[in-house]
């Protein structure tokens, strides 16, 4: 009779043998190799100097008035100068988070043009030929997105035409005062910006037009621009 502890020893033996064989065949195999790190999110930062350009349309109410006729005949001389505007920016912006912060400067021809029609048989035209504007601005960013406001000083051009004499003289109107208004930037990519803003030139002024005088104020302007960031 076979021996009771022989037939449990061979039986040990042969599972340690087994065990020790899968081990090593375990141990032989590749291992995988540990997955890759995600990728850095990076944010687009709006820091940096900047150039651009704009187009847009602006409007200007616009008035004259004769000391020779009754002041109510002189409410039809009043019309708003419309057209369009277009010109030149430049600016520097810094950011903290998303707090974004910068100055930026601008100059825009113009087309704003009213007919006014004629006191007594004159004819009179006004017309605002330039704009220009040095400005603060704050804006919160959303990564590619910028909202902002922005204010600051503002310059105001315009010419005021009078056929009084037969021939039309023409009187300069230029006025300094501030300027407010808002606007959303778009970064297409890292250096090309897409923006609406629009402006308000907070300025109220009147010049001599022969016998009459002319008057401009509430001058504002809607615009698209495209800036280029360094």
């Amino acid at each position: 009779m076979v021996n009771r502890n022989v037939i449990l020893s061979g039986t040990s033996a042969i599972a340690i043998a087994l065990a020790a064989g899968g081990a090593a065949e375990a141990a032989d195999m590749p291992r995988k190799a540990p997955p890759p790190p995600p990728p850095a999110v990076t944010y687009f930062t709006w820091a940096g100097p900047y150039v651009g350009g704009h187009l847009g349309y602006g409007s200007a109410r616009t008035s004259v008035l004769d000391p020779n006729f009754p002041t109510s005949c002189c409410t039809d001389l009043a019309a708003h100068a419309t057209g369009a505007v277009g010109g030149l920016q430049l600016g520097y912006n810094w950011q903290a988070q998303n707090i974004v912060w910068g100055v930026e400067g601008d100059v825009s021809a113009a087309g704003l043009h009213s007919a006014l029609g004629s006191i007594g048989g004159d004819n009179h035209v006004v017309d605002v030929d330039l704009l220009a504007s040095v400005r603060a601005r704050l804006g919160l960013a959303f990564d590619r997105i910028l909202v902002y406001a922005t204010g600051g000083g503002g310059y105001v051009h315009g010419k005021a035409t009078s056929e009084a004499t037969g021939s039309p003289p023409q009187f300069t109107l230029h006025k300094f005062g501030g300027v407010v208004g808002g606007g959303v930037e778009f970064a297409y990519n890292d250096h090309l910006t897409l923006r609406a803003e629009a402006l308000d030139y907070l300025v109220n002024f009147t010049t001599p037009l022969f016998v009459d005088t002319a008057t401009i104020k509430n001058v504002w302007v809607a615009r698209a621009g495209v800036n280029y960031k360094f």
